[in-house]
């Protein structure tokens, strides 16, 4: 090729300056190009383990504490049957005929429990080598002999805490999975004489519920051998899927099928021993956004420049970065420690589980470094009454008023020398747990007493609310604080029923035939059929719950109009908080005032009932349709948020307002999600930055507070003080102590 121009040759042209800049320009924004698209491929899978964990947890809580309260119900439901008369008649009898005849005569318990639970295809009770079958479906009697090495395998299954199995042999007779459950007679001791054996068909899983489109949820075996759909009852014998989960931390994975990527998350249930998967489509994943690369090739030139100041200033960005990677280190460390479902979480299990054992209640007790109580524990319950009042108020004042009162109670607590902790469920009730360390002269329900009537009278003072406090039965061991609490709500029950204020004790409080047990129980089986029906959206299941109140209360033979009203306002609000939980947003408080003026017109039993169904049936019509597959959620983008300005002033206002949401809806949501607070979590992450801040002895006390977001330097040191027990400037000494580098000059 010959050239025109001489001054144009290949030789001539790479001389020039501007050339070989532009060479030089070219090959540095490919590498970074290049590098760009490699740590993005990289971190493609992590980034969808973080937004698979995210969109779980929210995916699958409802299902899962229904089936939870569905195992719980059944377990209640035979113990109670190892407790009747015809069953402890039995222990009494030495021969094997009084035995096998003690067990026929048990019969009608047994078909009573047949009846409490559903889905059941028989139930079996053995007693030594006697023992008896019911088939509940028609209605033979057959009596069996258990042989000595099959008696002895269920007394092992039973040691080792284990109730729930399918039964091989029944299932290959019955054409379908069998499931058991198994409960030891007596029902406490280690040494069990008999046992009860109920056996399920699959349709105990047949929920049908409503879920997005490509989502699906299995209830897994305790021994992980079967699963069930929660939609169908299908039984599942491929559980390869769930072994490798199992293996995982978090029990999550990425899995590619048929070409596209499914989000798997195992959930456990410890108060159970089954488990629970969850299997997200890929449509419930944030799609890749291609424009970030044109993004990235517009920055790669502010990478260059910034290539030559790393180079010119190599040694302090260095020492800087390498600082960072420790900053990370600590954090996830710290953030594991404090993740795993922070001090609320373990308490509501405390609370509200039947379910757990002796051993369980210490052992959730010591994981949230509470101490175990050598002279027992009580539950009070605080409530604010007229709660259809109290929602008028502006988030913040709601908020303000629940600090006061959690503080309110710690600090009379410690005055009066006690240890307690507070567990605030987000909506009328807050709980106090009292831990006795010391017997002392006073009975434990007298020191709980005195401490609910100072802060009764404190909290008169201050607060434009009515207040009512209840004081459950004390309990020496922590798997009973449930019943403590169930006690404390009860007592209020009737209290507030009869038009009464104040603080209440279950101790002090005889049986009333005008509020029994029986409406109490009939009432909160009715909340769990509505609770089922408002998830599945089901609203024969809905009428049917309240047809069958609707007879039960009829039976009571001191039934009242003021009663009834207070029972269905009771509903009403279970099914108003209820459809905010299945929505996943809030409803205008302005409307529980109105339906309590609604109520009031009602003046008999029929009416009521009617206007309850009306008004659940309205609220299931407006339930909003499942989310958008892909929707990232809310909570991780506030948590992405606030770790990147938590230097700032923000507030939860300003980023429901951004986001378009309701205040009292993302605080709540976000207590839920990360079992604190807002301000909590953004003072944990400021302190902790603070901390590390600190080890670096060229920064003074003022910027380190300006850096993590506080203006005034007293205002940092005195809350530092209040959290950490020191100053900011006496953590330093303690924990970084100055030292002489032999290397320099000083």
């Amino acid at each position: 090729m010959q050239w025109v121009y001489g001054s144009g040759s290949p030789k001539r042209l790479l001389s020039k300056p501007i050339i070989r800049i532009a060479m030089v320009l070219c090959i540095g924004l490919l590498f970074p190009l290049v590098t760009l698209y490699l740590l993005g491929e990289m971190n493609k899978e992590d980034h969808l383990r973080k937004e698979l964990d995210a969109l779980s947890f929210r995916s699958i809580t409802p299902y899962k504490e229904t089936l939870e309260e569905l195992f719980r119900n059944i377990d209640q439901n035979t113990l109670a049957f190892t407790n009747t008369k015809a069953v402890q008649r039995i222990a009494q009898d030495s021969g094997n005929l009084e035995v096998e005849q003690g067990i026929k005569e048990a019969h009608r318990e047994m078909a009573e429990l047949a009846t409490a639970n559903c889905c059941d295809s028989s139930i079996e009770i053995y007693y030594h080598q006697a023992g008896l079958s019911t088939s509940l479906h028609n209605g033979q009697q057959t009596a069996v002999r258990m042989e000595a090495a099959a008696w002895e395998s269920y007394k092992s299954m039973m040691a080792d805490k284990v109730h729930w199995f399918v039964d091989e042999a029944m299932t290959a007779d019955a054409g379908y999975p069998v499931i058991s459950f198994v409960r030891p007679i007596p029902s406490v001791g280690n040494q069990p004489q008999g046992l009860i054996k109920i056996n399920f068909n699959p349709s105990l899983f047949q929920f049908g519920f409503r879920l997005p489109e490509g989502q699906s949820i299995w209830a897994v075996t305790p021994d992980g051998k079967r699963m069930f759909d929660l939609i169908t009852g299908k039984a599942v014998t491929d559980t390869r899927i769930v072994d490798a989960l199992k293996r995982q931390s978090p029990s999550s994975a990425i899995v590619k099928e048929n070409g596209q990527l499914y989000g798997y998350r195992l959930f456990s249930s410890p108060a159970t021993g089954w488990s629970f998967m969850l299997r997200l489509p890929p449509t419930a994943f944030t799609p890749a956004n291609s424009g970030k690369w044109l993004v990235y090739a517009a920055s790669l030139l502010l990478t260059l420049a910034a290539s030559l100041y790393v180079l010119l200033n190599f040694s302090q960005i260095a020492r800087r970065v390498d600082a960072l990677i420790h900053k990370e280190v600590e954090y996830g460390s710290k953030m594991k420690e404090l993740l795993p479902t922070v001090r609320q979480h373990g308490l509501q299990k405390l609370l509200f589980s039947g379910l757990l054992s002796e051993e369980d209640g210490r052992h959730t007790l010591r994981e949230l470094d509470v101490p175990l109580a050598p002279h027992g524990y009580l539950v009070a319950i605080i409530r604010i009454e007229e709660y259809e009042r109290f929602l008028q108020y502006s988030y913040r004042d709601q908020s303000l008023f629940r600090f006061f009162l959690t503080k309110a109670s710690e600090e009379i607590a410690e005055r009066e020398g006690q240890v307690l902790y507070v567990y605030d469920t987000g909506q009328r009730d807050v709980a106090l747990l009292f831990i006795f360390e010391d017997r002392g002269t006073l009975p434990i329900s007298e020191k709980a007493r005195s401490l609910a009537d100072h802060l009764d009278s404190t909290l008169r003072q201050y607060v434009p609310f009515r207040i009512s406090a209840a004081i459950g039965s004390p309990c020496e061991a922590a798997n009973r604080i449930h019943v403590s609490c169930q006690h404390a709500l009860q007592t209020l029950d009737v209290q507030l029923f009869k038009g009464n204020t104040g603080v209440f004790a279950y101790e002090e409080q005889a049986e009333d035939p005008i509020y029994s047990s029986e409406l109490y129980r009939l009432r909160k089986e009715t909340e769990q059929h509505l609770g089922k029906a408002i998830l599945s959206r089901n609203r024969e299941l809905l009428g049917k719950a309240l047809e069958q109140l609707q007879m039960g209360l009829e039976k009571l033979p001191w039934l009242s109009l003021p009663l009834v009203q207070h029972t269905f306002w009771e509903l009403t609000m279970f099914i108003y908080l209820k459809v905010q939980e299945a929505d996943h947003k809030p409803i205008n408080p302005l409307l529980l005032p109105k339906l309590h003026a609604e109520r009031e017109r009602h003046k008999s039993l029929s009416t009521i009932v009617k206007w309850c169904h009306k008004l659940a049936d309205s609220m299931l019509e407006e339930l909003q349709a499942p989310s958008e597959s892909g929707k990232v959620n809310v909570i991780s983008k506030i948590i992405d948020y606030v770790h990147t300005n938590f230097d700032k002033e923000i507030s939860l206002g300003g980023i429901a307002q951004q986001l378009g949401l309701d205040m009292a809806y993302v605080s709540r949501c976000f207590k839920q999600e990360v079992g604190m607070t807002f301000m909590d979590y953004l003072l944990m992450l400021r302190l902790k930055h603070a901390k590390y801040l600190l080890a670096n002895p060229d920064l003074t006390v003022g910027e380190i507070g300006e850096a993590v977001g506080y203006v005034n330097v007293n205002s940092f040191i005195r809350i530092f003080k209040k959290h950490e027990g020191v100053t900011p400037g006496q953590y330093r000494e303690q924990n970084f102590p100055r030292e002489l580098d032999s290397n320099q000059i000083y």
